[in-house]
C-alpha cells in the first residue's frame, strides 16, 4: 500500500472543480473489436440507425437497447444513464457518447465508452444479458483515510446493502444510500445495473465489482469500479466527507489534462479538505505505475516555426527533446513516427500520457496534441460555373487551363489508370517541384506521369493507434493507390483531363473534366478506406507538401465540433505554415448542416468551402395502378404518374409491385411511428417481402440511406422516401431502388394506399434533366456559421458545387467487379472543396504573385448573391430560407469575375500572428509559431480589424469602428464609390466614401462605423458594402452584425 505523508503546500497542485467536465469528457473507452467496417457499408448505416434509435429510447427512462440489420451486418447496442440524471442531460450524454465513440474508435465493429452521466456500447456480437468483465477500469482518490480498517468495513456495509437493494424488486436496478462513518462524517454510495439483467445477474455483477474494490481502492477516500454487463452495466461509487444530499455532479474529478493523469485513473476529491494530487520527480516511476501511465498513444509535439535551416538539425533537436524523457537518444528515435522538419518543427511519437506531459513542459514546445482521427466529408458543374474554353476572356482561357500550377490533394489516394489523369500533350513537370513518387502495393514509379507528378502515402499515425492495416482482401492498398474512391473523385474534379461520354450507369452522360485540366497533381494519401485520417499523418503530409513546392492544397476532411484551438488542430497548424509560404489551402466546411455553428476548418488563413447545387436533376417517374390521376410537380402533369428523384437504372420497367406504408406493417415490437419512417428493425418481414415501402423522414430517421438498409433487411422490393425538399439524391443500394419525394407527394401516395384495395407502383429508370431547376442553392447538409471558435471570422468563406457531382472513381470500390464503376455521382462539401481548388489554380496561373489571402479576397468579393435567374440564393433547410453569409460566406463562386476584382483585401503572416495574440495565446507559444520573438499587445479591436473580405461583429453594444485596407489591382487610375446595404437595426457610415487610386497610391484604408439603433438583445442581421466605379461593381464586402444589450445579465 502506498501512503502519502505530509507534503509542503508548495508541492501541492490543486485540481479545478468544474462540473461541465464530468458530463462532457469521457471517463474511458475501449475499442474492443479487432474487426473494422467501411464508411458506406451496411454495417455503418446500421450503426447510424442504432444510434438514432438509442437517442429516442434512452432519455425518457434512462435505458435502452436495440439491434439493427441482419446476419453479419447486425449491430447490437445499449445505453444507460445514471439513475439521478435528468432526461435532458441523459439525451445530451448519449448524443455526445455516440459522436465521441466514432471518433475514438473509428470504423471499429465493437466499442464501449463511459461518461459520468452515461455509458454506451455496441458490437457485431450479441452481448445482451451477459456480464462482460473484460471491459472495466478503476478510479480512486489517492488520499488515504486515517482509520482504514473502519473505513473498509463501512464501505463494504454500504455497497453490499446497495447491491441487495438495486437487485431486489427494483425495476430500475438502481439504488443510492449512505452510512455514518463517525460523528462528523457520512459515506455516500450508488449502485446500478442495466435493466435487461435479471435481479440475480445484477447482484452477481455488483458483488463481483465490489469484491474488486480492495485491489484498487483500499482505504481510499473515493473509488469507482466500472464493469460492463452484457446488456447491462454495473456502476459503483463511494465518496467520503461530502455534505448530506450533495448532488453527484458536485463530486469533482481531476481534469484529464492534469499532471500524470491518464485515461484509466481519476481521483474523486473532497470539497471539505480540498486535497489534491502531488508530484515529485523521484516518485515518477512509482506514480507512473500507480496511475496506469504505461498506456501508449500517438501524440503530436508541435514546436512552431523551424529554428534551424537544415532539416537534419531540426530532426536532431527533436531527438534531444525526446531523449530527455526517454533517457536515451536511441529510445527517442524508436518512439518517433514522423519528424516535421520542412514547413515547421515538431514530431509525432508514441508516448504515455505522463511522458506527453513532461514534454509539454519542455522549452521550445508550443503544444502537445493527442492524435485525432479526422473524417472525410463525403462534369456539369464546370459548365454551370461558366468555366469554359469558348469564353474568350474567361478564366480557363486566360489561365491556359491552369498550366504551371501544382495542386496537392490530401485524401484517400488516386487511381492512376483513370482516363482523367492522362498526360497526353503535357510538358515536363515544373523543375521547382521536389516531390517523389513513393512506391507501395500495386503502385510503382511508372504510375506517376506528367499529370500525377508526385505521390506519397502516410500510415504510421493511423497504424500506431489501430494496428496494421489489412490489405489481404485487396480492400486497401499500402500505397498511394485509392481503394476508397474519394481521393480519385476530388482529384479529377480539381484537375482531371477532359473525358468524352462519361456517366454513372448512363446518368449525367457527357463530357467530364476538372476545373484546371492543365494543372499538375501531387497526391498525399492520408486517409484510408475506413474513412479515418490520422492527424499525425496529416501533419507529415503538410510538411512534405511545403517542401515539395505545391501551389494549392485541397483538403476535404476535418473533425466535427467542438473545435480544437488553432494550436491544437492539425489542419489549422499545417495550413498556417503552408499559407505563410504562399500556398493556398482549401478545406471543406463539413456536412453537419443545416444547423448553425457547425462549420469547421475555421481558421482565417484557411479557405473554407460550403456546398451548393447545380441545375441538374434526376427525375424518376413513379407510375401508379388503378388509373390514379395526380398533379405531382409544378413542372410535370403525369397521368397517372408521380415524380421523384433517384439514381437508379436497374428495375424491370414493366413490372408493378405492391405498395405499402411502413406504418401499416410494423413488426410486433415496434409502433406505427417508427415503422412509418423505416427505423431499423421496425418492419414485419413477412408483410414487407416483395413490396415497395413508403416511408417518411422523421427526427430519428433523417436520411434515406438507413431506411434503405431497413427495407433491404425486410426483403422489400423498393423504397419511396418522403422528406424535406432537397436536390441531393442518394444512390440506390444494389438492386433496391430508392426514390426520394417531398412530403406533398408522399402524402398523396399515402392517400392512394388508403383508398385503393390493391395499391401498386412501378418505377421507370431515372433520367438526366439539365436546366430545369433553379440553382444554385446552398445544400441541406452543408455546415453553417457562425464560427464557434472565433465568431469575428466569417465562415464558410464561399459556396461551390457539391451536390450530385460526377467525377472519376476507384474501380476497387465498385460492388460489381465484373463491370466496375469508373465514374460516380457524389455529394458533400468534399466535392465543393476541389472546385475552389481548381479555380484557385487557374487564378494562380493568371496572377502568380498574388498571396493566398489576395486570391481568397478576389473570389469572395466577386461571389454572386443571386441564382442564375437573378433571384436571391436560397439555402435548403427545414424550411428553405433566403441564404445569408452564414450559409455561403461571400456568396456563390463566380470564377470569371474573380480575374479582375478591382480591389483586394490582402493579409500578411504577421497579421495572423497578431490575430493569434488577440485570441489570448501566450507570447512564448506565439513566438515559437512565428519563429521570432513576439510580444503581444493587448488589443480588443484587432480581431475585428483583421483585413478579411468581410466584417463580423457578434456583440455590437453601441458604436464600433472597423478598419480595412484595400489594394487596387484594377486600372491604375481608378475611383470607387461606396454603396451600402444597411443591416436591420444598425446605422452604417463609411469614411472615406470615395477611394481614388493612381500610380503612386495603390493602397488605401477606409473605416466603417456601426451604431446600434436597438437597446435590446438583437439577432444577427446582414448587409453589404459595394465599391463601384460607375460602370461595374468591383468589390462586395459582407456585414454580419448582432446587437447586444448594454444591461448586465446575471
Amino acid at each position: 500500500m502506498f501512503f502519502f505523508k505530509s507534503i509542503p503546500l508548495g508541492l501541492l497542485v490543486l485540481c479545478l472543480l468544474h462540473h461541465s467536465a464530468i458530463g462532457a469528457s469521457p471517463l474511458y473507452h475501449f475499442c474492443f473489436s479487432p474487426e473494422n467496417y467501411t464508411a458506406d457499408s451496411p454495417y455503418g448505416a446500421n450503426l447510424n440507425s442504432l444510434f438514432s434509435l438509442l437517442y429516442t429510447k434512452v432519455p425518457p427512462t434512462g435505458f435502452g437497447l436495440g439491434s439493427t440489420g441482419q446476419a453479419k451486418n447486425q449491430v447490437n447496442g445499449l445505453a444507460l444513464c445514471r439513475g439521478d440524471v435528468s432526461s435532458k442531460d441523459c439525451n445530451t450524454c448519449v448524443v455526445d457518447a455516440s459522436k465521441e465513440i466514432r471518433e475514438r474508435c473509428p470504423y471499429r465493429k465493437g466499442a464501449i465508452i463511459w461518461y459520468d452521466h452515461c455509458l454506451l456500447k455496441y458490437s457485431d456480437v450479441s452481448f445482451f444479458g451477459q456480464i462482460d468483465s473484460r471491459n472495466r477500469f478503476y478510479m480512486w482518490n489517492v488520499q488515504e483515510v486515517e482509520n482504514g480498517t473502519l473505513f473498509n468495513e463501512k464501505v463494504k456495509e454500504l455497497l453490499s446493502g446497495l447491491s441487495n437493494e438495486a437487485s431486489e424488486a427494483n425495476q430500475k436496478l438502481y439504488a443510492t444510500g449512505e452510512v455514518q462513518l463517525d460523528t462528523f462524517t457520512t459515506l455516500y454510495g450508488i449502485a446500478q445495473c442495466t435493466r435487461d439483467l435479471s435481479g440475480v445477474d445484477c447482484k452477481k455483477c455488483l458483488d463481483s465489482a465490489i469484491s474488486e474494490l480492495p485491489n484498487c481502492c483500499d482505504a481510499k477516500r473515493g473509488g469507482r469500479d466500472e464493469t460492463l454487463v452484457r446488456k447491462e452495466d454495473c456502476l459503483n461509487e463511494f465518496t467520503k466527507d461530502y455534505p448530506k444530499n450533495t448532488p453527484l455532479d458536485d463530486i469533482a474529478v481531476c481534469d484529464k489534462d492534469f499532471v500524470f493523469i491518464s485515461l484509466t485513473v481519476y481521483w474523486v476529491l473532497s470539497p471539505v479538505d480540498r486535497y489534491a494530487v502531488w508530484v515529485m520527480a523521484e516518485f515518477v516511476g512509482l506514480v507512473d505505475r500507480l496511475l496506469g501511465c504505461h498506456l501508449e498513444h500517438v501524440y503530436i509535439v508541435y514546436m512552431g516555426e523551424r529554428q534551424h535551416g537544415e532539416p537534419e538539425l531540426v530532426s536532431e533537436s527533436h531527438h534531444q527533446t525526446l531523449s530527455s524523457v526517454f533517457g536515451s537518444k536511441e529510445a527517442a528515435k524508436e518512439s518517433i513516427l514522423y519528424n516535421y522538419k520542412h514547413g515547421f518543427s515538431g514530431f509525432a511519437a508514441v508516448l504515455t500520457p505522463c511522458q506527453a506531459k513532461l514534454i509539454a513542459d519542455s522549452p521550445g514546445v508550443v503544444h502537445v496534441i493527442p492524435n485525432r482521427i479526422l473524417n472525410l466529408h463525403t462534369t456539369r458543374s464546370w459548365n454551370f460555373l461558366e468555366v469554359n474554353s469558348h469564353i474568350r476572356n474567361g478564366i480557363l482561357s486566360k489561365s491556359q487551363s491552369g498550366i504551371g500550377s501544382i495542386i496537392g490533394i490530401m485524401d484517400t489516394g488516386i487511381w492512376p489508370e483513370s482516363e482523367s489523369f492522362r498526360d497526353e500533350g503535357m510538358g515536363d513537370a515544373p523543375s521547382r517541384f521536389r516531390g517523389i513518387c513513393q512506391e507501395g502495393e500495386k503502385f510503382n514509379r511508372s504510375h506517376c506521369n506528367r499529370k500525377i507528378i508526385g505521390a506519397r502515402w502516410y500510415s504510421k499515425g493511423y497504424e500506431a493507434e489501430f494496428g496494421n492495416l489489412s490489405t489481404s482482401d485487396e480492400f486497401e492498398y499500402l500505397s498511394p493507390r485509392d481503394a476508397a474512391g474519394h481521393g480519385t473523385h476530388t482529384s479529377s474534379t480539381a484537375a482531371g483531363d477532359s473525358i468524352e461520354n462519361a456517366s454513372y450507369k448512363g446518368l449525367s452522360a457527357g463530357l467530364a473534366r476538372g476545373g484546371a485540366p492543365s494543372a499538375r497533381l501531387a497526391v498525399y494519401k492520408v486517409c484510408w478506406a475506413t474513412g479515418g485520417c490520422s492527424s499525425a499523418d496529416l501533419l507529415a503530409a503538410f510538411d512534405d507538401a511545403i517542401y515539395d513546392g505545391v501551389d494549392v492544397l485541397s483538403v476535404s476532411l476535418g473533425s466535427p465540433p467542438p473545435l480544437s484551438s488553432y494550436v491544437e488542430d492539425a489542419v489549422a497548424i499545417g495550413s498556417f505554415h503552408a499559407v505563410a509560404r504562399g500556398i493556398s489551402v482549401i478545406c471543406s466546411a463539413g456536412n453537419s448542416g443545416p444547423y448553425p455553428q457547425t462549420v469547421i476548418n475555421s481558421a482565417p488563413w484557411i479557405f473554407t468551402v460550403a456546398a451548393s447545387t447545380i441545375d441538374r436533376a434526376f427525375p424518376t417517374v413513379i407510375t401508379l395502378g388503378n388509373n390514379q390521376t395526380v398533379v405531382v410537380d409544378h413542372h410535370f402533369l403525369l397521368l397517372p404518374m408521380k415524380f421523384g428523384q433517384a439514381l437508379y437504372t436497374g428495375m424491370d420497367i414493366n413490372k408493378y409491385y405492391p405498395l405499402v406504408y411502413g406504418g401499416d406493417i410494423a413488426s410486433i415490437d415496434s409502433d406505427e411511428d417508427t415503422a412509418g419512417s423505416c427505423d431499423p428493425g421496425t418492419l414485419n418481414e413477412t408483410l414487407a417481402t416483395g413490396k415497395v415501402i413508403l416511408c417518411f423522414q422523421s427526427q430519428s430517421q433523417r436520411f434515406s440511406i438507413p431506411a434503405t438498409t431497413t427495407v433491404t433487411s425486410a426483403r422489400g422490393a423498393g423504397l419511396i422516401f418522403a422528406q424535406f425538399p432537397s436536390k441531393d439524391v442518394s444512390l440506390s443500394s444494389g438492386s433496391l431502388p430508392c426514390v426520394q419525394v417531398d412530403f406533398a407527394i408522399g402524402t398523396n401516395l399515402l392517400t392512394y394506399i388508403g383508398a385503393t384495395r390493391n395499391p401498386v407502383v412501378k418505377f421507370n429508370p431515372s433520367k438526366t434533366l439539365v436546366g430545369q431547376q433553379i440553382s444554385p442553392e446552398v445544400a441541406f447538409f452543408s455546415s453553417r456559421g457562425p464560427n464557434s471558435l472565433s465568431p469575428s471570422v466569417l465562415k464558410p468563406d464561399i459556396a461551390a458545387p457539391g451536390v450530385n457531382i460526377l467525377a472519376s472513381w476507384s474501380p476497387a470500390r465498385s460492388q460489381n467487379q465484373a463491370n466496375p464503376d469508373i465514374f460516380k455521382i457524389e455529394s458533400g462539401t468534399s466535392m465543393a472543396c476541389p472546385h475552389i481548388s481548381g479555380i484557385v489554380a487557374l487564378l494562380k496561373s493568371i496572377h502568380p504573385t498574388w498571396s493566398p489571402a489576395a486570391i481568397k479576397s478576389a473570389l469572395v468579393t466577386t461571389a454572386s448573391l443571386e441564382d442564375e435567374y437573378g433571384q436571391s440564393i436560397v439555402a435548403e433547410g427545414a424550411p428553405h430560407k433566403q441564404a445569408d453569409p452564414f450559409d455561403y460566406g461571400g456568396g456563390h463562386v463566380d470564377p470569371n469575375k474573380a480575374i479582375a476584382p478591382g480591389l483586394i483585401y490582402d493579409i500578411e503572416s504577421s497579421d495572423y500572428i497578431r490575430f493569434l495574440c488577440s485570441m489570448g495565446y501566450n507570447n512564448t507559444a506565439i513566438s515559437l509559431v512565428a519563429g521570432a520573438k513576439i510580444t503581444c499587445r493587448k488589443s480588443t479591436n484587432f480581431i475585428n480589424n483583421l483585413n478579411l473580405p468581410s466584417i463580423t461583429i457578434h456583440e455590437l453594444k453601441q458604436r464600433t469602428t472597423v478598419s480595412r485596407t484595400v489594394t487596387n489591382v484594377g486600372p491604375v487610375n481608378s475611383i470607387y464609390n461606396a454603396r451600402v446595404i444597411t443591416p436591420a437595426g444598425v446605422s452604417v457610415r463609411v469614411k472615406p466614401s470615395i477611394l481614388s487610386f493612381n500610380s503612386t497610391v495603390k493602397k488605401l484604408e477606409f473605416k466603417v462605423t456601426f451604431r446600434s439603433l436597438l437597446r435590446i438583445q438583437g439577432r444577427f442581421s446582414f448587409g453589404n458594402l459595394f465599391w463601384e466605379d460607375g460602370l461595374h461593381t468591383h468589390d462586395e464586402l459582407p456585414f454580419i452584425l448582432k446587437t447586444k444589450s448594454g444591461a448586465n445579465l446575471l
